[in-house]
């Protein structure tokens, strides 16, 4: 398919479902601007979301999909499809790997429809890329690549995997302004912890561990401390705080927001996290960042330019990854076997070659 930038004006994009995923897609977007600064670019968003990009230029429009409410069932599926319809796009890019997005692709009536032909959609398509195989199998393969390879299909050059967000300066005082707050004038070090990870509980460090690993900080490291659960995660943060020794803030999600986390996360020294989607927001602003990763695949979501400034802490046991979201042998091993003495073992090793 060759793309003449000149006749395309009207383009949909349909991001990804995922914090993470949606931030690891963001050289794709980046992309598709550079490439079409006079077009006009929709981005088809799941409600939510729209906080990561504020301040971007990255679309003029945003369509929220909304599968488990206004677009959920027959009605919302033809609700969906009059609203599409509406528009002529001359592209569209389908970033999700699934056959209830690809058939999003005929709804926008676009000449152009590119995405993954993974589960049998490639006829959904104008033009599709299939995903690697290995002894069979899908090969795994680092998801923010797995998008950035669609660009092929236009003739583009495959982006760098480099992750930027937007950050307003409105934003970025309110996050000073909370550091400041809470940081006394021994602190050495403001450390952010993300606790939840809402793909399930089998990603879950122990809240006994992060409590202790918070202790270690606070006592030898003089840091100050702040919790920032996701949505219905406060009950985690504030377990922990209970088990903590060193005194710790919790950035109540119901005062808290993406726009605000991106803020919080950029200010920070440290973030340690669970595998979930705040490690890509801190990837984007270059903070040092601990993964905690037990059940899922690290070849899904880590690329090497992380690695100067996030190192991924698992340990090797043989029913890991599983990519479950609860842990099927009911033991959690590949999180509780994680030790704190090694995370922060590790945290320290790794923060000391990065300031030698």
């Amino acid at each position: 398919m060759s793309t003449h930038q000149s006749e395309v004006k009207n383009i949909y994009v349909q991001c990804p479902n995922w914090v993470g995923d949606f931030i690891m897609a963001t050289p794709v977007f980046i992309t598709l601007r550079q490439n079409f600064p006079q077009a006009k670019i929709t981005f088809g968003l799941r409600p939510g979301l729209e906080p990561l990009m504020e301040g971007s230029d990255w679309c003029d429009e945003i369509f929220l999909y909304d599968k488990k409410n206004k677009h959920r069932g027959v009605k919302g599926w033809w609700r969906l499809f009059r609203q599409l319809s509406i528009e002529s796009y001359d592209l569209t890019v389908i970033l999700p790997n699934s056959f209830r997005t690809g058939l999003i692709s005929f709804f926008t009536r676009g000449k152009r429809r590119i995405g993954h032909g993974r589960l049998g959609q490639s006829w959904m398509f104008t033009k599709s890329l299939k995903r690697p195989r290995k002894g069979g199998k899908f090969a795994p393969v680092y998801t923010g690549e797995h998008y950035a390879k669609l660009m092929s299909l236009l003739s583009f050059p495959v982006p760098k995997l480099q992750l930027k967000l937007p950050l307003s300066e409105e934003v970025r005082a309110q996050a000073k302004k909370r550091w400041e707050k809470i940081s006394t004038p021994e602190s050495k070090m403001k450390v952010l912890l993300t606790p939840g990870a809402s793909f399930g509980a089998s990603k879950l460090w122990p809240p006994e561990h992060f409590a202790k690993l918070i202790d270690f900080l606070g006592e030898k490291q003089q840091a100050t401390i702040l919790l920032a659960p996701g949505p219905g995660e406060d009950a985690i943060a504030q377990k922990i705080k209970e088990k903590a020794k060193h005194p710790v803030h919790i950035q109540s999600s119901s005062h808290s927001g993406l726009a605000l986390l991106k803020g919080l996360i950029a200010e920070a020294n440290l973030v340690v996290c669970n595998d979930t989607g705040p490690r890509h927001i801190s990837f984007a602003f270059q903070v040092p960042t601990i993964v905690l990763m037990g059940p899922t695949s690290p070849l899904l979501t880590h690329n090497d330019l992380e690695l100067k400034s996030a190192i991924i802490l698992r340990i090797e046991i043989e029913c890991s990854p599983c990519q479950q979201k609860i842990c099927p042998l009911q033991h959690k091993k590949c999180m509780v076997d994680l030790t704190p003495e090694y995370v922060y073992d590790q945290t320290t090793e790794f923060l000391r070659k990065l300031n030698p």
